[in-house]
């Protein structure tokens, strides 16, 4: 019996018509993870999958030069979103499932 997550995120944004600068406004995460056994992790999951999409939506590029060879290719090149950038989403509600022993459901990308 599958325990996958499953989950709904949406972020609203101001879009500047001047400038193209975006400034998000709001980020609504809604996360069915089951019987939260431990809120800190849940809640660490969920804002770790909102850095990494804001991130990846945001800040990511695929640069390539001349002879097709990636420009952001390590850490120096690439930016990663920080603390200011990341809205805190909404924290996740639980509620028990029938598909685990505990009622709990992963709250992250399976392995």
């Amino acid at each position: 019996m599958s325990t996958w997550p499953n989950g709904c995120h949406i972020c609203e944004v101001e879009i500047d018509p001047d400038t193209g600068e975006i400034a998000l406004t709001r980020f609504t995460a809604v996360d069915d993870v089951g019987t939260v056994v431990n809120h800190v992790i849940v809640d660490g999951q969920v804002h770790g999958g909102v850095a990494q999409g804001i991130g990846a939506v945001l800040y990511e590029r695929s640069a390539y030069d001349e002879q097709a060879n990636l420009q952001a290719s390590t850490y120096m090149d690439y930016l990663v979103p920080t603390a200011p950038e990341i809205l805190p989403p909404a924290a996740p509600a639980g509620a028990r499932s029938n598909r685990s022993r505990w009622g709990a459901v992963a709250s992250a990308r399976p392995r």
